[in-house]
Formats: structure tokens, C-alpha cells, sequence
């Protein structure tokens, strides 16, 4: 399947909890939000993500680059 093109924010969120990834929302100026966790090699990473990307779905850009910074397969979205 690969990398969708959007992703239903409450979906990844749920996924990604399952890696010990959390979301920590920013209130606030700007409004980011951040997906906080281990990589797989064991060091605490964040990904930010604009408050446009996690209204509802998040864009297959910002996707490929969570996977990247967690070391996370697209398979994770086949499972």
C-alpha cells in the first residue's frame, strides 16, 4: 500500500501510540502540535506538525517525513 496520500489524524495517533509515539498539542501562538517518542534507536525525537495538518488528516508529505524521523516503516499503515 505504501504511504496514503492523507491520513485520518485520530487514526495515526492511535497507530502511532502503539510504538510509544504520543501527540502533545501546543496551545497557543500558532497552534503546532507534536508527535513525541523513541526512534529505533532508542533517542527521544519530536515531529511537528502545523495546525492545518492536524485538524482532521494529515498529508502524505508530513507522513514520509515522520516515518523517516522515528525510523518507522509505511507498513505500519498496511497493518
Amino acid at each position: 500500500m505504501g504511504v496514503p496520500r492523507v491520513y485520518p489524524i485520530r487514526k495515526l495517533k492511535k497507530k502511532l501510540k502503539q510504538y510509544g509515539i504520543i501527540w502533545v498539542s501546543h496551545r497557543g501562538k500558532g497552534g503546532h502540535g507534536i508527535f513525541q517518542g523513541q526512534d529505533t534507536n532508542g533517542e527521544i525525537q519530536s515531529y511537528p506538525l502545523p495546525s492545518a495538518e492536524h485538524k482532521k488528516e494529515v498529508t502524505g508529505n508530513y507522513l514520509r517525513g515522520l516515518l523517516r524521523r522515528f525510523g518507522l516503516n509505511e507498513n505500519i499503515f498496511n497493518e
